[in-house]
């Protein structure tokens, strides 16, 4: 009877890891899916944007969760979830869905500071730099605006600059 109780709790121990397992698989995927959702909301906003507020009208590329090799370090990597030319403009957007904080931002900035390192071949076009997320906090948005990051996160029915003036100012 004992030895028929410990095989049960072992049985039972197994069907619970496997349990806990296949949930922690299941909330890595809706947290990707978020992240994912989160671009899906801000990728045409920022073409809107690149229409009305600075005035581009032909699109020339759009790419999205892009990996590229660093030219000078070929060890180096950087993921950027999109980039969108317009002429002389790249828009280069950085999006996390939720919880952002100043080590996203800054990390950001130091993806940004290479930028033609990564894309030489856009060398000599404007950076438009735009950090999305679905709620940015204000200190966050001060952050940004420190680095002339333009702030976007989900206004009254849509994603909107938080920090348009503030940073076109600088």
């Amino acid at each position: 009877m004992i030895i028929e109780m410990d095989q049960s709790l072992d049985t039972f121990s197994e069907d619970m890891r496997h349990y806990q397992r296949e949930r922690y698989e299941e909330w890595v995927k809706l947290a990707n899916r978020w992240g994912t959702i989160a671009e899906d909301i801000a990728a045409p906003k920022v073409k809107t944007m690149a229409t009305t507020l600075f005035g581009c009208h032909e699109l020339d590329s759009y790419e999205r969760r892009i990996m590229v090799r660093s030219r000078r370090d070929r060890q180096r990597t950087a993921e950027f979830d999109f980039i969108i030319v317009y002429g002389n403009y790249l828009f280069v957007n950085e999006t996390i869905a939720n919880n952002p904080n100043a080590e996203f931002v800054l990390d950001f900035v130091g993806r940004l500071t290479d930028i033609f390192d990564f894309f030489p071949h856009y060398k000599g076009k404007t950076v438009i730099p735009i950090f999305s997320s679905l709620h940015l906090p204000e200190p966050i948005v001060q952050l940004l605006t420190k680095h002339k990051i333009y702030a976007m996160a989900l206004g009254g029915e849509t994603m909107e600059l938080l920090n348009y003036e503030a940073v076109r100012q600088q």
